[in-house]
């Protein structure tokens, strides 16, 4: 019985490491993409005497995937929240099997 257990929490571990890094990975995609549009944002703002127009229409399409980046990250940082107070609760639950397995 204790084998099987300790089988079951070590799946357990992995799965949750696993999920913790493709969550962190999204993260700092998610991350360097709000980088990258806010950056392309400024160099338009620079540019916008150019042609206003055509600026109006790039700054309206970045700011909109800015907005939509944002709520991802706020999401997925909800996500990593979630995964750490589960992963805490199998903590306790994990530490209470094993004492009552002992």
């Amino acid at each position: 019985m204790p084998e099987e257990l300790y089988k079951f929490v070590g799946t357990l571990v992995v799965s949750v490491l696993g999920a913790w890094i493709t969550l962190h990975r999204r993260l700092e995609n998610i991350s360097a993409r709000m980088k990258s549009a806010e950056d392309e944002i400024k160099e338009i703002k620079k540019q916008h005497n150019e042609d206003t127009r055509e600026w109006d229409k790039k700054h309206e399409r970045y700011e909109n995937l800015l907005q939509e980046l944002r709520a991802q990250h706020a999401a997925t940082s909800a996500d990593m929240r979630n995964l750490i107070v589960n992963m805490a609760e199998m903590r306790s639950d994990i530490k209470t099997l094993l004492t009552k397995v002992k």
